[in-house]
Parts: C-alpha cells; sequence; structure tokens
C-alpha cells in the first residue's frame, strides 16, 4: 500500500527535525520494548514499526509515547462504535470509498490525506462510517508505513456540497471523544491542514473543532476562499497535488480507483 521508504533524504530529515540517528532509534526502541512487556493491557507485543511511529510522532520522549500508547490499546474497547465492525469490504466501509469521500496522495517524501465531500448523502452515509473509515486509515498507516511519522503528513480538506445534515450528528460527546483519540491516543505529526471550497457549513465545523485543537495545529490550518487554492502549492509538492487543484497529481478519479485497493 505504502510507495514509500526510508531514503537517505528522509533520514536526514527525520535527523533534523526529530533529532532520529541509527542509535537513538536503536536505544529508545530497545527502552520501550521492555517497558511494553510490563504492561497487564497487552496481550502480545507490538511491532517495532508501530512502536518507532509512536516514537517519532512524540519526536522520541519515551514519557509520550507510553502514556499515548496507553490510551491507544486501553480506550478502544470504550469507543465501540468506531473501532467495532472494521472490515473494509462492509458495504457501508466500501460506500465510503467508493463515492471518494477519503483518498490518499503519496509520494516518497509526502504523505497526505484528502477528505471530499461532494458526494456525500447524509441519509446514506452517517458521519460515523466516515470517522471509522478514517481511523482504520490512520491504523494502518501507524502500523504499516515506514515514513508517516518521519515526513509528516497533509490533510486536503474539500468542503463543496458538504451537508448541513452532518453538524447534527456532532454530538458533544462525539466532540469530546475524537479530541481524545487523535491528540491522546495517536502520534501525529500534522504538516498543515489545507481547507478549500469552504461555506458555512464548515465554517460551524471548525468553529466547533477549535476550543479541542492544540495551538500548533490551529496555526497550521489555511482556509482557501473564493473558490480557489491561494499559495497551496507553496505547502504541497506540485506532484503530489492532484490535478483538480492545480497540480500535477493523479486526478481524483484515480485515488479513489487506488483507495480501493
Amino acid at each position: 500500500m505504502f510507495p514509500t521508504c526510508l531514503t537517505k533524504e528522509i533520514e536526514k530529515k527525520a535527523e533534523r527535525e526529530l533529532g532520529e540517528t541509527a542509535e537513538v532509534r536503536d536505544l529508545e526502541l530497545k527502552q520501550i520494548r521492555e517497558w511494553i512487556t510490563q504492561q497487564p493491557f497487552l496481550s502480545q507485543t507490538p511491532g517495532d514499526l508501530l512502536l518507532l511511529n509512536y516514537l517519532r510522532g512524540c519526536r522520541f520522549d519515551q514519557a509520550k509515547a507510553r502514556e499515548k500508547l496507553s490510551h491507544y490499546f486501553t480506550r478502544r474497547a470504550h469507543v465501540r462504535d468506531i473501532y467495532l465492525s472494521r472490515d473494509p469490504e462492509k458495504a457501508e466501509l466500501d460506500d465510503v470509498l467508493s463515492r471518494g469521500i477519503i483518498s490518499l496522495a503519496m509520494s516518497e517524501d509526502t504523505e497526505m490525506i484528502i477528505l471530499r465531500w461532494e458526494h456525500c448523502d447524509v441519509k446514506k452515509v452517517p458521519l460515523l462510517n466516515v470517522l471509522k473509515l478514517g481511523f482504520m486509515l490512520f491504523d494502518v498507516f501507524v502500523h504499516e508505513s515506514p515514513t508517516f511519522m518521519a515526513v509528516g503528513h497533509t490533510v486536503l480538506i474539500d468542503c463543496q456540497n458538504l451537508p448541513f445534515g452532518y453538524i447534527k450528528q456532532f454530538s458533544p460527546s462525539l466532540l469530546k471523544e475524537l479530541e481524545y483519540i487523535m491528540f491522546k491516543a495517536y502520534p501525529t505529526r500534522i504538516k498543515g491542514v489545507h481547507i478549500v471550497n469552504p461555506g458555512t457549513v464548515m465554517g460551524i465545523m471548525v468553529s466547533m473543532f477549535k476550543p479541542f485543537l492544540p495551538e500548533n495545529i490551529k496555526s497550521r490550518i489555511k482556509i482557501y476562499t473564493n473558490g480557489g487554492t491561494g499559495d497551496i502549492l507553496k505547502h504541497i509538492p506540485s506532484h503530489v497535488l492532484p490535478q483538480e487543484y492545480g497540480g500535477r497529481g493523479e486526478s481524483i478519479d484515480t485515488l479513489k480507483e487506488q483507495g480501493k485497493y
């Protein structure tokens, strides 16, 4: 699924931004493996790549990585709506992929998650199914991608035709749970959140989410108005940005088809 590998350039980037070297990586992995074996909430030891992605997402801060891992493995049992029935071939989840609501654009140095609401039908695609598939993809990244936390990740949100009905599905308890999962249970290295075609609905959603967002994430949100994409190419490489947004990357239709596999 992942075309990326840990190239010399990415290793240099990880050293520059995270302080990662081969020696640091080996030492920190050894320490967190030893800690993992003493935790009663685990029946088996997670793979090294998952542990390394947590360490990278926490800039090799052992205490933070351990805290997030504890939340990750214990909280899942309490968020049953998101973590149960996660077969991507189930009709309701396959529908999310088929509509192109979530897709990935990737190169050897950039990993971008794209959310497009253009073909949403709030009556046929509950918000919970979109969230469930999103967290499934994030799980795949942290378990299988050798570069996800080394290069960081970018999010592109296209709000064209975003249904107003989704606002009603964001209960206060769901918002609080999402904040907990996203920022306390998962490693994150969000480089930027780019919102195009915003409207009234997205404005309301941003207002709802902002109180829960860390300050560093708030500062990385860019909103492009009047149907344009402004200086988006300063933040997303042209060879990754889909053609629909002024880049030279794969079209949205191509990315949608790739996402099915």
